[in-house]
Order: structure tokens, then C-alpha cells, then sequence
């Protein structure tokens, strides 16, 4: 049987390799070669499937139960609530510029 940890590097492998490839030059030089017209939503392809390939990673190591290494107290905690809604928002305004 697989261990949790086994799964959780060859999810990340996954990720890593595909976003690797997804983000060369030569596989972009093909994928427009092979889909011309597509190559206009290859940006948006792109995040979806990194989108896809990452969530087994974030499952997995959510529903792994381990040993807390950390955790935010007192001031810190609301300091890492304050960044946390800082770049939810960052986030948000600068997708509103994505084309």
C-alpha cells in the first residue's frame, strides 16, 4: 500500500513537471503549431490545469493527519489575518486586469 507521504511527493512531482512543461517554449511552439486558433486561450488553459493538477496535492496533505509544527498566537495571528485579506484583495484586483 501507498503511503500518504508516497502519494503526497508524486502529486506535487505531477504539478511540478506539468506546469514545467506546460510553461517551455518548445511545448508552447507545438501546442500553437498543433491548435492555432486555441493558442489565444492557452494562458487560461494553462491555470486551469495547473488549477486541476494541484488540488490532489492540497487534499491529500488537508487530510493527512500530522503533528502541528506551528501556530500564529496573539498578535501575530492578526497580523497573518490582515496579510491574508491584503493579498486576497491584490488578488482580486489584479485579476480584474486579466485579459
Amino acid at each position: 500500500m501507498i503511503s500518504n507521504l508516497t502519494l503526497l511527493i508524486l502529486a506535487w512531482f505531477a504539478f511540478f513537471v506539468g506546469h514545467s512543461l506546460l510553461a517551455s517554449q518548445g511545448f508552447k511552439s507545438w501546442f500553437v503549431r498543433r491548435w492555432p486558433r486555441l493558442f489565444s486561450r492557452y494562458r487560461l488553459l494553462y491555470n486551469l490545469l495547473a488549477a486541476v493538477t494541484v488540488l490532489p496535492a492540497f487534499a491529500i496533505a488537508l487530510l493527512t493527519p500530522s503533528p502541528m509544527l506551528w501556530q500564529w498566537q496573539g498578535g501575530l495571528k492578526v497580523l497573518y489575518w490582515l496579510v491574508t485579506v491584503l493579498m486576497l484583495v491584490l488578488a482580486w484586483l489584479s485579476s480584474r486586469h486579466y485579459d
